[in-house]
């Protein structure tokens, strides 16, 4: 019986602290991870070159605040975001002949932060929630795997050659769930629509969409 009491004590206390992290005035301060799927849209000619670019699976990192209001929430993420596409490639020898198959990636390194409105759906876990997001360009590289006898750089800078800013949509839907206390986990698949053309001069449109899940681990702080 002692042991079925302190049984049902413990669940009683998490259920109440999980409430409590709903409760309005609760901050949430957490950490967010997870792989990144990018997509393109737009034309594959930028500045003369046909990139043919293909989508590729990237990842983001970053921190995560969330503030409770009464039934609504806001929540910010700082992420860093390696987004970008590759691109097949054909190499010759010496002698005319192709090579095995290459690829080429280009890696747009950006720091993003958007601004969400969230509803959590009561006494399931699910949220949902959507805004606008402002990204800066911090580096874009190229990287391929072409032979070392092409004397082609294996790694190559062209960040000046696109808009540093870009801006778009979020929204997302995703489950959370109260551990130890205050510690919670949650996992949400986030959909960013890049609404900018990043290439900076020309007629070429190149905007970038990415499919995120975040995988993070929070702390709930205060609430009234």
């Amino acid at each position: 019986m002692k042991n079925i009491l302190l049984a049902l004590f413990f669940v009683v206390t998490a259920s109440a602290q999980s409430l409590a992290q709903q409760a309005p005035g609760t901050v949430q301060l957490g950490l967010a991870a997870g792989p990144s799927f990018t997509s393109l849209r737009g034309t594959t000619n930028v500045r003369g070159v046909d990139l043919g670019w293909e989508r590729d699976l990237r990842g983001g990192a970053g921190i995560s605040v969330r503030y409770q209001l009464n039934a609504l929430f806001l929540k910010t993420d700082l992420l860093y975001y390696n987004k970008g596409f590759k691109t097949d490639i054909t190499a010759t020898d010496a002698y005319g002949n192709s090579t095995a198959g290459h690829t080429l990636k280009g890696h747009f390194h950006y720091l993003t932060l958007p601004l969400l409105v969230g509803v959590s759906i009561k006494e399931t876990g699910f949220f949902l929630n959507a805004g606008p997001y402002v990204g800066r360009l911090l580096k874009m590289n190229y990287t391929h795997d072409l032979p070392e006898e092409t004397q082609i750089p294996s790694n190559w800078q062209e960040t000046s050659s696109w808009n540093r800013f870009d801006y778009g949509v979020s929204g997302g839907v995703g489950y959370s769930r109260s551990l130890l206390g205050f510690v919670s986990v949650s996992a949400e698949i986030r959909q960013d629509l890049g609404l900018r053309n990043l290439v900076r001069e020309g007629t070429s449109t190149f905007k970038i969409n990415s499919t995120t899940l975040l995988l993070g681990a929070h702390y709930t702080l205060g609430g009234k």
